[in-house]
């Protein structure tokens, strides 16, 4: 996820800091309660609760999605240059939003990715590895450009309900 030229990534992305910084507090609130429990989750598990079950980290990207769909030709199965760069401003975007929520677990992006080499490493098969990969997926372009081929489809669907 970080690469090495954040400030180009957050030059052409559509993040807005403040949201990150909610949604990253919201998930730390609830987190909190857990951590009461004899065995605290680590960082790990609490980026995996955030991807899966958070709401506004979801709503954040259905807008990405809603307000960028239009340009894809879901159709078509040629990539066009224009995908590249919502794909880098996507990519910005979760990148942010995950980073944000790490360090407001009072943790780093290096202790999250160690944690899970570490996981890894001992079982490739194992939970934390799966969901890694499930992570990293969602950063993919084949993956991200089926995205959002099937949220233009969703809009045109809807659009075409409204005005029925």
């Amino acid at each position: 996820m970080p690469s090495e030229s954040k400030s180009t990534r957050h030059q052409h992305a559509d993040i807005d800091d403040d949201d990150d910084r909610s949604d990253a507090k919201a998930v730390a609130a609830s987190a909190s309660s857990s951590e009461a429990k004899s065995n605290p989750p680590t960082i790990v598990d609490r980026v995996i609760a955030f991807f899966f079950e958070n709401e506004d980290f979801c709503r954040v990207f259905e807008r990405f999605a809603d307000n960028h769909c239009d340009i894809f030709d879901d159709k078509a199965d040629e990539m066009h240059l224009e995908y590249t760069d919502i794909y880098t401003q996507f990519t910005a975007l979760f990148e942010s939003k995950i980073e944000a929520f790490i360090e407001s677990q009072g943790s780093t992006v290096d202790e999250f990715y160690a944690l899970v080499k570490k996981a890894h490493d001992h079982n490739p098969h194992g939970t934390i590895a799966i969901y890694s990969r499930m992570l990293v997926a969602t950063t993919d372009f084949d993956v991200f450009v089926v995205m959002m081929k099937q949220a233009k489809q969703a809009k045109v669907s809807d659009a075409k309900l409204d005005s029925k």
